[in-house]
């Protein structure tokens, strides 16, 4: 019988955030409600007790496990021999992806597609993916906010996982990142990643897991988003961030006041919106800021290079 036999060799702290309770990873895999007869992408997989308990859900016919740290591919492999061919486990090294946490995503979705999923049925967009369900162990800090923010570039263009139709993504997310992405509208933590979700994805929160639940110990929380049918997003979303990155730079400060960061002349776009400037950022809605971006992007004296116009101005921010 597998047992996390890892878990006993690694020194405190050596190992990075990964879930080593048994009982709340039978809890989190009923929670994700997987469908009948569905294959899991599984992203992130650290040392195999969501593998295990998802292993024990009949209603999972594969499970395709992407782990980059080898002792835990080792780990995952010993679970996979019992699996009855059931569970594939993936070392995703150069040939496939470094690192889940930087901008690599697409490349671990373009291999899956052509190496493991080339049968998957493609389903209209209006339909949530009856057999297919990606799970993601986000990293802590900025690198999971990286992997983050390429799902939901993914939900905007209909890429990756979601060229499939719109494929549920279940997500177990680090406090620290928790709490500056679901920060609710008029919170000072309020942040771009969390305005993009909530443009694009229907978000449930399915379980709060408790530290212990974890090593290094950290709360998580299991989140369950599908991208919206009829997404609030319409501009650009390379527009959208960028409009949201320079306005969310100033939290407490009116509208009226930040909207100039945007490039020379901005406060011009004030006279087309259809609420108040004087509002506070952080009380602008989602729909205001898509509002915003929408005029931005047909405003003709925007920058067009945005990448560029957003780092000249960040560097121009820090020397004032």
């Amino acid at each position: 019988m597998w047992s996390p036999k890892l878990l006993n060799r690694l020194p405190v702290g050596k190992c990075r955030l990964s879930l080593i309770d048994k009982q709340m990873a039978v809890s989190a895999a009923k929670a994700i409600n997987i469908p009948n007869n569905a294959t899991v992408i599984e992203i992130n997989s650290g040392l195999g007790f969501l593998t295990h308990a998802l292993l024990n859900n009949t209603n999972v016919k594969r499970i395709i496990a992407l782990e980059n740290d080898k002792d835990c591919v080792e780990n995952l492999g010993q679970l996979a021999e019992e699996s009855s061919g059931r569970l594939e486990v993936i070392q995703a090294e150069n040939n496939i992806v470094s690192r889940f946490a930087s901008n690599k995503l697409e490349v671990i979705c373009t291999w899956l597609q052509k190496e493991k999923l080339a049968d998957m049925q493609i389903y209209p967009w209006e339909e949530v993916h009856p057999s297919l369900v990606s799970i993601f162990h986000l990293p802590d800090k900025m690198s999971g906010d990286y992997l983050l923010n390429q799902i939901m570039q993914d939900f905007y263009n209909r890429s990756g996982f979601q060229a499939y139709g719109r494929v549920r993504t279940n997500l177990f997310m680090p406090a620290y990142l928790y709490e500056k992405n679901m920060a609710m509208l008029g919170e000072i933590k309020r942040c771009k990643q969390g305005v993009i979700m909530e443009s694009l994805a229907n978000i449930d929160i399915l379980r709060v897991i408790p530290e212990r639940a974890y090593t290094p110990k950290s709360i998580n929380v299991l989140l369950s988003l599908t991208p919206q049918a009829q997404p609030k997003l319409k501009a650009q979303f390379d527009v959208f961030e960028y409009v949201l990155r320079h306005v969310l730079s100033k939290k407490s400060a009116p509208l009226c006041d930040t909207i100039s960061t945007l490039g020379a002349g901005a406060e011009s776009l004030i006279k087309n919106l259809s609420f108040d400037s004087q509002i506070l950022v952080k009380d602008i809605s989602v729909e205001q800021f898509i509002e915003l971006a929408q005029i931005f992007e047909q405003w003709p004296f925007r920058p067009v290079n945005l990448h560029a116009a957003f780092n000249e101005n960040h560097k121009r921010r820090r020397r004032n």
